[in-house]
């Protein structure tokens, strides 16, 4: 657990501990990292924030355990290294707080869990027809990382078009490349360049401001135009997501995945991008001919 996540999750947890549940004094369980500690009360919570990894993890001092131990919450918590330590003690949880570690058959061994609380926007890992048949609440921490996120798409987009990556492979190589005389084949700026958003929420609109910033006209779609442009300067219904492609330059997805989205950048929507300027920056699309989604 993290120490910027506290008030929405220690609510959680202590509406968990005394809610509908049946039971007062719940168990929280935490994944990641090298900590473990009981108090006197039967509260009990999971915090398993560790590696997909079976095998335990090295074992260096990890904060995350230690800030919720001085949060002085009066819940009994432990935190486990690996998926089969995480497995093993589920069963003593009445309140998980954990991410990829998690695993839906694990629902089924976790007799006392009560409350999930994911900390990732997406919840596309956990079977919610399952835990409502178990009666488990999920949440997610949905908007928490959208500042992190969007700064590493804007690093990505700049890494891509200034070409940061070949500069690090010289680098490493010994070599001064010198100036290219080929505008196409150089590096690129990206004031006056099209941003397409799709899906704009949290994360798409702290990068529209983002993008902006660097004189980027920003374009997004989003279910519900009429909400309005979240820092992009126009915003249109995902339906219109085939006439705006051919406008980007970049194309950003932020937006879940879900079954109607799973898929959504295909084929025929790379076909619509515009050319790509320097057609070795794109070796993985299809016949190197056109490109622009980072």
């Amino acid at each position: 657990m993290r120490a910027g996540r506290s008030p929405a999750v220690a609510a959680r947890l202590r509406a968990a501990a005394h809610g509908d549940g049946g039971l007062r004094r719940p168990s929280v369980a935490c994944s990641k990292g090298n900590f473990s500690h009981r108090n006197t009360r039967d509260l009990s919570a999971c915090l398993p924030l560790g590696t997909n990894s079976p095998s335990a993890l090295p074992t260096p001092p990890i904060a995350c355990a230690e800030q919720f131990a001085r949060r002085n919450t009066d819940i009994a918590h432990f935190q486990v290294h690996s998926l089969d330590e995480f497995k093993a003690r589920i069963p003593e949880a009445h309140v998980v707080v954990v991410s990829m570690m998690w695993r839906n058959e694990f629902a089924e061994i976790a007799s006392k869990l009560q409350f999930i609380q994911s900390i990732s926007a997406g919840l596309d890992q956990y079977d919610r027809d399952l835990l409502g048949r178990r009666r488990i609440r999920l949440a997610s921490a949905a908007g928490v990382n959208a500042e992190a996120v969007a700064q590493h798409a804007m690093a990505l987009i700049l890494a891509l078009k200034r070409q940061l990556h070949t500069g690090r492979d010289n680098q490493a190589a010994k070599v001064w490349r010198g100036m290219i005389s080929e505008i196409g084949a150089r590096e690129d700026q990206l004031n006056g360049k099209t941003l397409l958003i799709v899906g704009i929420g949290r994360i798409g609109s702290a990068l529209a401001r983002l993008a902006q910033a660097f004189e980027m006209r920003v374009i997004a779609t989003r279910r519900d135009p009429s909400a309005g442009a979240q820092g992009a300067h126009a915003v249109y219904a995902h339906d219109r997501l085939p006439e705006l492609l051919p406008q980007a330059d970049i194309v950003a997805l932020t937006c879940p995945l879900t079954p109607q989205t799973e898929n959504l950048i295909d084929a025929k929507a790379i076909s619509l991008l515009k050319p790509i300027r320097n057609p070795d920056q794109c070796r993985t699309r299809p016949g190197g001919r056109r490109g622009g989604v980072a």
